[in-house]
């Protein structure tokens, strides 16, 4: 809104500060925000490739100041982990890239068949969490075509295509993972989208009949999908997966194995509830587990062997695991979870530690 509302001024120097200080906010809130950045640099080199330099400057000024705001995190990083970047995402496309066949030809098809499976949902949920704008949208230009869009009212958005289409290409085809919360930001983005729409629409019609019509039936849209959203959270509880992870993390905090060294691939609700050492296995918060992955994979053999490597004596995990280098010896089932104690199996050579 601060580049939108930049945009519709006279456009300063001194004016797009704010935006390049939020930009950096919006990144260190959630890294996916570099995306917004994108835009906006592309938004500026189109609108003002005509003067050069002022182009130029306003780009240093967005970037260079978005990149301050990040710095302090960049060496904290660095201090702690030995690198500028949060190792997340690479985790997730070790995970999802685990299983790519080796041989050329089946790598080619088997990338093309998870895209195919990943746009159609994609396309679906990004419908799904955008239903009310889509919605609203539909009431005032689908029926009889009554109203014409207005696409200069959303020239001042453009930007936020560049932002949608990046985000959209980073997660269906580099990084091939759905979750929820990836589409928070697209939620803003197409909320921004709706009421610039609807509100040029509202200003359009003359009748007021017509428009209290409108104005009614869009409040009405609002309130049942409220309605539906409170009843489906009702019946499923709120964040039943979480509560399950917090239940299991506070009942290791009242046994004798929170003196453990536990680990688990979804450690973050358990480890921060059980009060005990939690070492992450998936490499999601764990830098260290990513790089061993690189070498050896990943695999439910691979998480095991890096848990002994950790000193870990439990591991959460659905089902007990033995192989010729790693074996369960204890089952410790709680309400909420079962963790088995792993050793080293005898005779087991191991990975190497080279």
């Amino acid at each position: 809104m601060a580049y939108v509302r930049w945009k519709t001024s006279l456009q300063s120097f001194r004016g797009i500060v704010p935006v390049g200080l939020l930009a950096g906010l919006t990144i260190m809130a959630r890294s996916e925000g570099i995306m917004l950045l994108v835009g906006i640099i592309f938004d500026l080199i189109v609108e003002h490739w005509r003067r050069p330099g002022g182009m130029l400057m306003l780009i240093a000024l967005v970037g260079g100041l978005s990149f301050v705001v990040c710095l302090p995190w960049m060496f904290w990083s660095i201090l702690l982990f030995g690198t500028p970047f949060q190792i997340s995402s690479s985790a997730i496309m070790l995970h999802n890239y685990a299983n790519a066949p080796k041989n050329v030809f089946e790598a080619v098809k088997w990338y093309l068949d998870r895209i195919s499976w990943f746009i159609p949902r994609y396309l679906y949920k990004l419908i799904l969490f955008n239903f009310t704008i889509v919605v609203g949208v539909a009431i005032f230009y689908v029926p009889g075509f009554r109203l014409k869009l207005n696409f200069f009212s959303l020239n001042r958005l453009f930007f936020l295509v560049i932002t949608i289409i990046a985000i959209s290409v980073y997660y269906n085809t580099i990084l091939l993972h759905q979750q929820h919360w990836y589409f928070n930001a697209l939620v803003l983005i197409f909320t921004l989208f709706g009421s610039v729409l609807i509100s040029d629409g509202l200003s359009r019609i003359k009748s007021e009949s017509l428009l209290h019509k409108y104005r009614k039936s869009f409040s009405l849209l609002v309130l049942f999908v409220l309605c539906v959203f409170f009843v489906i959270n009702w019946q499923r509880g709120l964040y039943p997966g979480q509560k399950f992870a917090y239940e299991n993390g506070i009942h290791i905090a009242g046994s004798y194995l929170r003196g453990e060294r536990l680990g688990a691939t979804d450690s973050g609700i358990v480890g921060f509830f059980c009060r005990c050492v939690m070492v992450n296995l998936d490499g999601v918060m764990n830098n260290a587990a990513v790089e061993y992955y690189r070498t050896y994979g990943y695999n439910r053999e691979s998480i095991f062997h890096f848990a002994l490597r950790q000193d870990v004596s439990y591991i959460w995990s659905g089902e007990p695991f033995t192989s010729s280098e790693v074996r369960t010896v204890r089952r410790v089932q709680f309400l909420n979870g079962v963790w088995y104690q792993i050793e080293k199996a005898e005779n087991s050579t191991g990975y190497s530690d080279d």
